[in-house]
């Protein structure tokens, strides 16, 4: 699956969480039209954290279903743009390496992508771009 992320360190605007915004290629969604006249999809967002690159055990993983019902004119919208999702976590100072992943759960495809985010001591916003994957 393709997906844009960005992630925000630790702010005021953020509750004080590190925030991982995602931006999922909808053409890369199973969305399924029910009897109800609406587009239906899972998706699972996640993010692992690790304090060194290569690490094997997180010291944190946080998760996000969403569990869309989307009348035509929203599905119509999301599909000339992004489908969203957002996964905040509680993470004190330091160093981390993220794995960010995203899931159809309904075809079971994957898209993953690694990024690197400090969180610096204090309340500071700053953003950093995670990029752009395409994986299974």
């Amino acid at each position: 699956m393709q997906f844009q992320a960005s992630v925000l360190t630790p702010s005021p605007e953020t509750e004080n969480k590190l925030v991982v915004n995602y931006a999922i290629d909808p053409r890369s969604i199973n969305f399924e039209r029910s009897d109800d006249g609406m587009e239906h999809a899972q998706v699972d967002c996640v993010v692992r954290v690790f304090t060194k690159a290569g690490g094997e055990s997180p010291i944190k993983t946080e998760a996000n279903r969403v569990n869309a019902a989307l009348q035509p004119d929203v599905f119509q919208k999301i599909s000339q743009s992004f489908f969203p999702c957002r996964v905040g976590l509680d993470l004190g100072e330091g160093h981390y390496y993220l794995r960010l992943a995203v899931r159809d759960s309904s075809t079971g495809q994957l898209g993953s992508y690694n990024a690197e985010v400090t969180v610096p001591s204090g309340v500071a916003a700053s953003e950093t771009k995670a990029g752009k994957n395409i994986t299974k």
